[in-house]
């Protein structure tokens, strides 16, 4: 069984990478709604004209990227790049909330995540809708950089991360 997944986690992960090519510029935009393990919180203050890393996840999306990222990982990331913004949201439903802020706990995660109750994020940027997880990685302009999902050691990211920031010296 644990073969299937890593086959489908390889073809997944290179439909997305195939989805990332070309000079597509992804939107950040402010959500009302946010929550860190705590509960609610005043959403991220979106920077514009900075390095990004975005991630975008729905509900089962971010339970099984979480279950495969070491705890404390992208906080750690965020941490010793103090440079870029990191953004997340999450395309839910209200009834979702308390899911997410169990994620956070239980995976230790000190991050907000924006509750994205109107699936915004995903009508501006995503072709494909039916992603549960997508990570961009974003130069000043808001280009793509780079695309995998942050932490998860099933991605790429650390490796994309890595080339990202050379070329957005």
């Amino acid at each position: 069984m644990s073969r299937v997944v890593s086959y489908l986690m390889a073809l997944c992960t290179f439909l997305l990478l195939l989805s990332c090519e070309g000079d597509d510029r992804i939107e950040c935009m402010e959500i009302p709604v946010a929550v860190n393990r705590a509960g609610d919180v005043a959403p991220p203050l979106i920077v514009r004209n900075t390095k990004t890393v975005v991630t975008y996840f729905t509900p089962g999306g971010m339970g099984f990227s979480l279950d495969g990222t070491p705890r404390g990982k992208i906080d750690r990331i965020i941490r010793d790049n103090p440079d870029w913004q990191f953004l997340f949201y999450v395309d839910c439903s209200p009834k979702w909330k308390n899911t997410v802020i169990h994620y956070l706990n239980e995976y230790d995660c000190n991050f907000p995540v924006m509750l994205d109750y109107e699936g915004k994020f995903k009508q501006k940027n995503l072709v494909q809708k039916d992603l549960t997880g997508i990570g961009f990685i974003l130069d000043a302009d808001s280009r793509q950089l780079g695309c995998s999902v942050i932490g998860d050691s099933r991605s790429l990211f650390d490796s994309e991360f890595k080339k990202a920031k050379r070329m957005a010296k």
